[in-house]
């Protein structure tokens, strides 16, 4: 769908989200903590508790 969106004319900005699909007794959490996204190291959180890129 992004493919066909992005050589419209009234398209300004195209936005990729990513998306867990955990087995049945996986959480987001533990897939993570196996596999670590990798800027997540450039991750932190501010005194709000609000996560973002460093």
């Amino acid at each position: 769908m992004i493919t066909e969106a992005d050589d419209q004319p009234n398209v300004v900005g195209l936005v990729y989200i990513a998306a867990f699909a955990p087995d049945a007794s996986e959480s987001p959490g533990r897939i993570t903590q196996r596999h670590p996204p990798v800027a997540a190291a450039n991750l932190a959180s501010d005194s709000d508790v609000f996560v973002g890129q460093t």
